[in-house]
């Protein structure tokens, strides 16, 4: 395992002595994880019996703090209908031992589905820090200026988010003003 090393050997007892101790040395890492347990048996003994106390499970408390989630910046940016994308980035401030799954929640005045797509969730893979997913913009023939896309991250389950935890940006209209002539 990457969490512990040990190396297996040979206990031996002086005459009249009862006990022993030996190391397992616990390796830290920057990934916050559940309890890890793993056990160490004592086997093959000579001129002495085992006990059902012979096997030992050994629990690894995590020091890392749980991740938070957060978009990686609050600027806005502009992306336009059509052939336009833009594309988020969702961020961990750590590691973590398993795939995160993000809820993107979108308001604003231009809609979702008829004014541009994106993904319902994003995952952000074990052991990864980041994932990104695309706004892309759909085509329509009617002008309706620019329209503001507000994308708000829900808190996965079992973790805490973190500002920014909302973000708006822009589609553009690629239509002409209409002019009405008399």
């Amino acid at each position: 395992s990457d969490d512990f090393s040990f190396t297996p050997g040979t206990l031996l007892f002086s005459v009249g002595q009862v006990s022993k101790t030996f190391s397992v040395q616990i390796t830290d890492d920057d990934i916050s994880e559940a309890p890890e347990r793993f056990t160490i048996s004592l086997a093959n003994a000579t001129n002495a019996s085992l006990t059902p106390a012979s096997q030992e499970e050994i629990v690894i408390s995590d020091n890392e703090p749980l991740p938070s989630v957060t978009f990686s910046s609050s600027d806005t940016q502009s992306f336009s209908e059509g052939a336009g994308t833009l594309n988020v980035d969702i961020t961990l401030t750590q590691k973590y031992y398993q795939d995160v799954v993000v809820t993107i929640t979108p308001s604003g005045q231009a809609m979702s589905g008829a004014d541009y797509t994106l993904p319902a969730t994003v995952t952000i893979p074990a052991l990864s820090q980041s994932a990104s997913f695309t706004l892309t913009g759909r085509e329509d023939s009617i002008y309706e200026g620019s329209e503001s896309v507000v994308l708000t991250h829900e808190e996965p389950a079992g973790l805490t988010r973190s500002t920014p935890f909302m973000v708006t940006h822009t589609l553009t209209d690629n239509e002409t003003v209409p002019v009405l002539q008399f």
